[in-house]
């Protein structure tokens, strides 16, 4: 009986024993998925620090920075999931820029600026290009007409206008034609037929 007792305990002690090194080697690939998956945490939080939602007078701005454009003749524009880059641009008075908006996402957006009768669609993962003009002094605002609502705003600034200072938000809407009462972004899949108000400002033909 003795005996028979010692074998018993020998048999679980030589499985464990020969199952040690498959245990190590699954504690390490467990080790290594964690420090991957924080690795990648850390680089998404770093890429988003660099940009953030602010809100000034009545429109919230997924804000990615403010460029000056003093001087220039063009810049490239990026418009994505929900935002301009840069949001802000700050130029001189009555200075026109040749602006080359890229849409980097799957998803139509669109460029507006009511006050200088621009309303032209930036289709999927395409570009389009305007001409725009800074005011001769404060601040225009241009927005994509689809997402508004999620912060995909920007503004001209001139000279050392302070940003949001403006308060036409609705005026602006109105003037491409979007309710005032609703929403106005599409769902990401669906192109948003906009009917116009016939006493509205009609947009800039586009090219």
């Amino acid at each position: 009986m003795t005996l028979l007792r010692e074998l018993k305990q020998i048999g679980p002690l030589r499985l464990e024993r020969k199952n040690e090194p498959i245990m190590k080697i699954s504690r390490i690939l467990i080790l290594a998925a964690l420090l991957s998956s924080a690795h990648s945490f850390m680089a998404f939080s770093a890429e988003q620090s660099g940009w953030r939602s602010i809100t000034l007078g009545d429109l919230t701005f997924s804000n990615h920075g403010t460029k000056d454009v003093k001087g220039q003749g063009e810049l490239d524009l990026e418009a994505d999931n929900y935002y301009f880059a840069p949001t802000f641009l700050r130029g001189t008075p009555k200075q026109k820029l040749k602006v080359e908006i890229e849409n980097e996402s799957s998803t139509l957006h669109d460029f507006s600026i009511p006050d200088q009768h621009l309303d032209v669609d930036i289709p999927r993962k395409g570009k389009v290009a305007v001409e725009i003009t800074f005011p001769p002094s404060g601040v225009v605002y241009f927005f994509c007409k689809f997402h508004s609502a999620r912060g995909m705003n920007g503004e001209l600034l001139t000279g050392d206008a302070t940003a949001g200072l403006h308060t036409k938000r609705q005026e602006a809407h109105h003037e491409v034609g979007l309710p005032l009462d609703v929403e106005e972004h599409p769902a990401d899949d669906q192109v948003l037929s906009v009917v116009r108000d016939p006493q509205a400002v009609s947009p800039q033909s586009r090219k």
